[in-house]
């Protein structure tokens, strides 16, 4: 860049997350992009401290594999009790994995790939992600016949 050129800046949206109304509860975190970043902190010190959580869920997805962020920990998550899921929009490169969009882990989108992922109904929900990503989840997850979730 040089001098006078213009930058765009986004901040984050949303509000707080819900330490102490979680603790002794299910969770279930559906994230998109590089909003996972933003719930990592959160999912670690749930992971940090079992005892607090009943049941801890991570529904993740990305555009295509490049674009996913902290690859290195799936796995130790899991080791550690977390119920990981993985997805991608896109199949690219050497991908293998669940080919779909996030939401097809809970919603009745027919995926031949991907199995439906039950979201226990005293589950809180924290969602980070790209704005259409949060604006089809609560269709999905609010929709008649679904029950209510608490949402942050």
């Amino acid at each position: 860049m040089k001098a006078g050129d213009k930058v765009g800046v986004r901040r984050p949206y949303g509000n707080w997350w819900p330490f102490e109304e979680t603790k002794g509860k299910k969770v279930t975190i559906v994230v998109g992009g590089i909003g996972l970043a933003a719930v990592t902190n959160i999912l670690r010190y749930m992971l940090d401290n079992p005892s607090d959580y009943e049941n801890v869920q991570l529904m993740y997805g990305a555009r295509d594999q490049d674009l996913l962020v902290f690859t290195s920990e799936y796995e130790k998550w899991r080791q550690m009790g977390a119920d990981v899921h993985i997805t991608c929009d896109r199949r690219a490169g050497d991908w293998s994995g669940n080919v779909s969009m996030v939401t097809c882990f809970f919603n009745d989108t027919p995926s031949p790939e991907l199995k439906k992922i039950e979201i226990p109904e005293d589950a809180t929900l924290i969602m980070c992600g790209p704005p259409i990503m949060i604006h089809f989840c609560g269709l999905d997850l609010l929709k008649p016949g679904s029950s209510p979730r608490t949402s942050t």
